[in-house]
């Protein structure tokens, strides 16, 4: 038997969006109704980095690749998951803090970083306070052969660096500038109950996209 576990938060309306000018909040409007149109369709503008979503190396990188061009061997891939709950706000984790977990990383597959932080989703310190990862846990993942890394935060990077106006995020830049893709926002964490999932994680194949939301599921031996 499989359990299939999806690790996607809801789009919607009111939904958090990141408190910055490029990323824009969500709009659904309402164009077709049954009982009017004999059909139901909507129109839904929203920011290519919203809720649950991957970054291509685009992203960061001016000829990284795009979403489109991401593998489907990376999109659809073994995925180990390192739980490092149990730290406070600002945590940073550490390369040592992820070969505590005991979980072996083979090369090509892709690394899960559960923090428990998705359960603060839709509270107001949830982009303010997430944890994040240090380089030397980066350069760990790298050195490990991973080809994406999927987290439960809003990004690899320490919330406390204020980033300049055309500055880089390094830790994201670092992972993008090597290939290596990132899925932001993932949640339901808790549901895996073992450390190797089959990770799908589909993006809709948008030309020339930075990024965009996914549907992402998790498929686990019961």
């Amino acid at each position: 038997m499989k359990r299939l576990i999806d690790l996607t938060l809801p789009i919607h309306e009111g939904m958090l969006t990141t408190p910055v000018p490029w990323h824009p909040p969500v709009e659904i409007s309402i164009l077709g109704r049954h009982e009017l149109e004999g059909r139901a369709t909507r129109k839904v503008t929203l920011g290519t980095h919203t809720g649950t979503h991957m970054d291509a190396p685009y992203h960061f990188v001016k000829d990284g690749a795009t979403i489109d061009q991401i593998p489907p061997e990376v999109l659809v891939n073994t995925a180990v998951v390192l739980n490092v709950e149990g730290k406070g706000d600002f945590a940073k984790t550490t390369a040592d803090d992820l070969r505590a977990t005991g979980v072996s990383i083979p090369s090509g597959c892709g690394a899960i970083i559960h923090t428990g932080w998705y359960r603060r989703w839709m509270h107001r310190d949830y982009y303010e306070k997430w944890p994040c990862l240090t380089m030397d846990a980066c350069e760990y993942l790298a050195e490990c052969g991973v080809r994406l890394v999927g987290l439960d935060v809003p990004s690899p990077d320490d919330p406390r660096d204020r980033i300049a106006f055309g500055e880089i995020s390094p830790l994201h830049y670092f992972f993008l500038s090597r290939g290596i893709v990132l899925v932001e926002f993932l949640a339901n964490l808790d549901q895996i109950q073992g450390t190797e999932v089959l990770l799908i994680a589909a993006p809709l194949k948008v030309l020339g996209a930075d990024g965009f939301p996914a549907r992402v599921l998790a498929v686990e031996e019961s």
